[in-house]
């Protein structure tokens, strides 16, 4: 079953790159978005949202993809397990590990990749999945986060976090089928068409 135009309405609006930045904070973003959006979509949204981050033209900008990080971590905000359970676990994981430089050409061919972020988003999640100041982040609109010292470019704690959350993700994921844990999407190039192996190798 697919959104809800109202839904998709709504998450617009949020997304709206021309206001997203500054017309509200996360607070605000918060109670419209549980105002909005019933629990029972909170999954089938949740994957939209990771379709937009897939794809660097549909969030372009770093305001846009913090509130997209923000609203994963508010849908289960109120279920009483770790960070890990998660159903966006693995796209925290993908995030934390991006790097703008060696991600580009990978992004190119495979459309399933998160795309590459910015040090200040990835301190932003960190921030986010480890609680920490939380109530002086809600209180800031995007634009106030990007330009505030809440986020520390600490790559010794952001790669220890990492690693915490790869290997209870590799846990928790490792009797599932060997399709599920390679997360590769239902749909795949025709290989006549988008050669990519001969491609990579091109560009090793």
């Amino acid at each position: 079953m697919s959104l809800s135009s109202k839904d998709i309405n709504l998450i617009l609006n949020l997304l709206n790159e021309e206001t997203c930045g500054s017309s509200l904070t996360f607070e605000q973003i918060s109670i419209k978005f549980q105002h909005g959006i019933l629990k029972s979509d909170y999954l089938r949204l949740g994957n939209a949202l990771v379709l937009l981050l897939q794809n660097r033209d549909l969030a372009p900008t770093s305001q846009q993809r913090l509130i997209i990080f923000y609203l994963f971590i508010e849908m289960y905000k109120n279920e009483q397990q770790s960070i890990y359970m998660n159903p966006f676990a693995p796209v925290f994981l993908s995030v934390l590990q991006s790097n703008e430089e060696n991600s580009t050409a990978t992004q190119k061919y495979f459309h399933w990749v998160i795309s590459p972020v910015t040090k200040h988003e990835r301190s932003f999640l960190s921030l986010l999945i480890n609680n920490t100041n939380n109530r002086d982040l809600l209180n800031k609109t995007p634009n106030e986060i990007l330009q505030s010292d809440l986020l520390s470019n600490d790559d010794s704690k952001q790669k220890g976090l990492q690693q915490q959350l790869k290997e209870n993700i590799y846990e928790r994921t490792k009797d599932f089928s060997t399709l599920v844990q390679c997360h590769l999407p239902a749909v795949i190039d025709d290989p006549e068409i988008n050669n990519v192996c001969q491609d990579i190798e091109n560009l090793l």
